[in-house]
């Protein structure tokens, strides 16, 4: 699947769904090593109200496509490029 597939399917979900996943893909980008899904909401400045439990960041990060991998508690870029800027 290509990057610009990727994203038209990020776009199909509701506007808030779409805002969420790229304030996700954002803080990824800029961070300089996964982050830890508890700290995956305050990083990305995700409402709290709805990102405090485990599954209901899971569940974004799955609608996040295929950029975003959870590996064990950490959240990885399936491919080493959509984080590189090194």
């Amino acid at each position: 699947m290509n990057y610009t597939r990727m994203v038209e399917d990020i776009l199909r979900h509701k506007t808030s769904t779409q805002d969420y996943c790229l304030k996700v893909l954002s803080s990824m980008t800029i961070a300089y090593r996964p982050l830890h899904l508890e700290e995956l909401p305050n990083i990305s400045g995700l409402p709290l109200r709805y990102f405090q439990k485990r599954e209901a960041v899971l569940a974004l990060i799955r609608h996040c496509q295929s950029f975003p991998v959870v590996r064990g508690d950490y959240i990885h870029f399936v491919h080493q490029s959509g984080g590189s800027r090194r």
